[in-house]
């Protein structure tokens, strides 16, 4: 061993230094102890340092076993440092820690911890909002649906009720007057004679002609008595089986059942009535045409004759009669369309 190895081996201890006082001259006696004992101790730490090391990350600082004398008096001449082994490994490991304590830290992203609670009172609260809104959208939706769906049902009832009340005014028109006109009708027959009341059984019936008086203002009283005075003044043949006045009565002259003197050839299968009218043109007042309209109508269901076979004395003879319903077309149809309905 060398003198260098075997110093650090030794500790001088001072403290056992001997002086004979009493013999100043003698030599001194000094006691040399190993410090085996203390390598001992101390080679636990150097090798719990031995396994430390390896886990240092620093590349620049060496490690030094701990008994390479040499070869650790080296490093710290090299590295400048006259430290020992401990306080280096101490140091290795401080600037393990300095170093990862000094280390950059990365940004690390923030968690924020929402209270799940007042989130989800929030997101209730949200939902409930959207959900009453929603429901008040639909429900104003709903209500304009059915505000419109009441609109377009009161229109339709209100068309319906016009067409109802323009079909029974159609239908019923003269519907004032008693449906069997007992009490507008009147049987003032002719006297039976060869020029207004011949007497003569009818065929079949199979038709109605419609006439008009041609004398403006006429009343069928005045009408009826002059078919009467054709017996005594022989002025023509002429005669009709009823008359509608100006107010709407009804004047019977000759039984349906006979022939009366009107439509020349169809005087035999036909019912002849004639009506009164306030002016040239021949125009039915609405008091005489309900009342025409009705007694046709009830002709028609008695002797079972189509309103089809209603027809004007110009279709048989060609004659303006009547006067009025040749020159209006529509007049006549109407007349027709409302002895149907």
């Amino acid at each position: 061993m060398s003198d260098n190895n075997r110093f650090e081996d030794e500790q001088v201890n001072y403290s056992d230094l001997i002086f004979d006082w009493g013999n100043p001259s003698a030599p001194v006696k000094k006691s040399v102890r190993k410090t085996a004992p203390q390598k001992q101790k101390e080679e636990p730490a150097k090798e719990e340092r031995k396994t430390e090391v390896p886990e240092a990350e620093p590349e620049s600082v060496s490690y030094t076993p701990p008994y390479d004398t040499d070869s650790r008096h080296k490093t710290e001449a090299g590295t400048g440092k006259g430290r020992s082994a401990g306080a280096a490994a101490a140091a290795r490991l401080m600037g393990k820690k300095t170093g990862a304590q000094e280390r950059p830290a990365r940004p690390q992203k923030k968690t924020v911890r929402k209270d799940s609670s007042a989130e989800s009172g929030t997101e209730k609260k949200t939902t409930r909002s959207g959900e009453l809104l929603k429901r008040s959208k639909r429900r104003a939706l709903r209500n304009r649906l059915i505000a419109a769906a009441c609109l377009v049902a009161v229109l339709a009832v209100v068309i319906f009720l016009v067409l109802q009340i323009t079909l029974a005014v159609k239908k019923n028109i003269g519907r004032s007057v008693p449906e069997d006109l007992s009490e507008l009708m009147e049987e003032d027959y002719l006297t039976v004679n060869s020029y207004s009341r011949p007497g003569i059984s009818t065929h079949k019936l199979t038709g109605i002609v419609i006439h008009y008086t041609a004398e403006p203002g006429v009343t069928a009283k005045e009408r009826r008595d002059y078919y009467e005075g054709l017996a005594e003044s022989h002025a023509a043949r002429a005669s009709v089986n009823y008359i509608v006045g100006l107010e709407g009565e009804v004047i019977v002259c000759v039984p349906p059942g006979e022939v009366a003197y009107a439509s020349n050839d169809r005087n035999l299968d036909t019912i002849s009535v004639e009506y009164c009218h306030a002016d040239e043109s021949g125009t039915v007042s609405e008091e005489t045409y309900r009342s025409m309209v009705e007694l046709i109508r009830q002709l028609c269901e008695k002797y079972s004759i189509s309103p089809d076979d209603v027809i004007r004395h110009y279709d048989v003879t060609g004659k303006l009669c009547p006067k009025y319903y040749v020159e209006d077309q529509a007049a006549w149809d109407k007349l027709i369309s409302d002895i149907k309905s």
